[in-house]
């Protein structure tokens, strides 16, 4: 890819998130990418869009920014912000009406100038308080 990592992360990262076109995230990732998060350790891709697919379904208003990055030789760390109302059902959590607004961090390691290895972690304790769960 010719895209600078922090175009390259906000578009597989995050970008797809928020527009709902998740069918495109593959093209911003190797064919052996792996991805994780909690409850996914070394997964693939179809594991993000599957994800993706699921939080979109939950939170319809669903939107997420990156707030910082530090680039690296060989990757990309941000911080993101993700807030929406929950809707539907979200990790069987049945819809609460409720709005929250949680941040987290991302990890993605390059290769050839795509994404191989994507880590990402947030405050679901802190989105469970505000949807009113714990």
């Amino acid at each position: 890819s010719d895209l600078d990592p922090e175009t390259l992360v906000h578009l597989g990262c995050i970008a797809t998130l928020n527009r709902g076109d998740v069918e495109k995230t593959h093209q911003f990732y190797t064919d052996d990418a792996t991805y994780s998060t909690a409850g996914i350790e070394g997964g693939t891709v179809e594991d993000l869009v599957d994800q993706a697919r699921m939080w979109q379904q939950a939170v319809p208003d669903l939107e997420a920014d990156i707030t910082e990055t530090v680039v690296g030789d060989d990757g990309i760390t941000f911080e993101y912000v993700v807030r929406g109302t929950q809707k539907g059902e979200l990790a069987d959590i049945p819809p609460t009406g409720e709005s929250f607004e949680a941040k987290g961090v991302g990890v993605a390691t390059l290769e050839d100038g795509l994404i191989d290895e994507y880590t990402l972690v947030f405050d679901r304790f802190g989105m469970f308080q505000q949807l009113g769960v714990v």
